[in-house]
């Protein structure tokens, strides 16, 4: 990624392009003389619950002081747009009673490509805190706001030395995964594509070939090839390759959630 494409605290906030707004009224662009919250979400995410649940509590606290949270999922998989929406629709209904900020829907990557990429953002949750002049003062997890949020809403935070220390260390963590990440999403689509299809081989071939380039995603990676085995009928091979690869069976439900991916 070239050095003037990065997104980083001082930058000049991208465009808001999300297609479909599930919650609230829609919003074009941020406003000047406000402090937005962006936040990214995901129906399939479950750290992104907590993170709703305390926006909602931050977004009441401060909503005479000009924050506005405004929450995006730009992650969905489902087969139309439609499907997409009922999901997010539905999860936010079961969820979040209380929710009281926008919440909107990009399907078409859009706002990965303008956001999460540049800032080498792989994760969600993730906020980006949006100045009352349009630069990015804050890039990071949702639990982070609460120790920065009062010098955000004063102006010191920004520029202020510790936000640059912040903010180089976060590049320093961020910046191999997402190049890693880079190097996993072929192999990845790979994968999904041979799943969709039930072609169990080839999606099992696609994972062996993650676990030799990045063996730090090793646990998840052998969950998705015993579900592989399972699937294609050679549930015993699973086993015998797998089968002590976990000191508890709780190790195993702990990570189940990596198969969603």
């Amino acid at each position: 990624m070239e050095s003037n494409k990065i997104l980083s605290v001082e930058s000049q906030a991208p465009a808001l392009k999300v297609r479909d707004w599930v919650r609230g009224e829609p919003l074009a662009n941020f406003q000047p003389g406000k402090l937005y919250i962006l936040e990214f979400c995901g129906t399939w995410c479950g750290p992104c619950v907590g993170a709703m649940l305390n926006l909602i509590e931050l977004q009441e606290t401060y909503k005479d002081s000009g924050v506005e949270v405004v929450a995006v999922a730009a992650d969905e998989r489902a087969a139309s747009a439609d499907e997409a929406r009922t999901k997010l629709d539905a999860w936010l209904t079961e969820n979040f009673p209380k929710l009281n900020f926008r919440v909107g829907l990009d399907d078409t990557g859009a706002m990965d490509t303008l956001w999460m990429k540049p800032s080498f953002s792989i994760g969600i949750p993730r906020v980006f805190v949006i100045d009352r002049d349009g630069s990015i003062a804050f890039i990071g997890h949702p639990d982070k706001l609460h120790d920065v949020l009062p010098q955000l809403l004063d102006g010191t935070w920004r520029t202020s030395a510790q936000a640059k220390a912040a903010e180089r260390e976060r590049i320093a963590v961020d910046e191999p995964k997402a190049r890693k990440q880079a190097l996993m999403e072929p192999i990845r689509g790979k994968r999904r594509a041979a799943e969709e299809i039930g072609d169990w081989k080839t999606a099992l071939a696609a994972i062996e070939e993650g676990i030799a380039l990045d063996r730090t995603t090793t646990i998840c990676a052998r969950l998705k090839s015993i579900c592989c085995l399972i699937k294609s009928a050679t549930w015993k091979l699973a086993w015998r390759c797998y089968g002590n690869s976990f000191a508890k069976p709780s190790t195993e439900a702990a990570h189940i959630g990596c198969l969603r991916r």
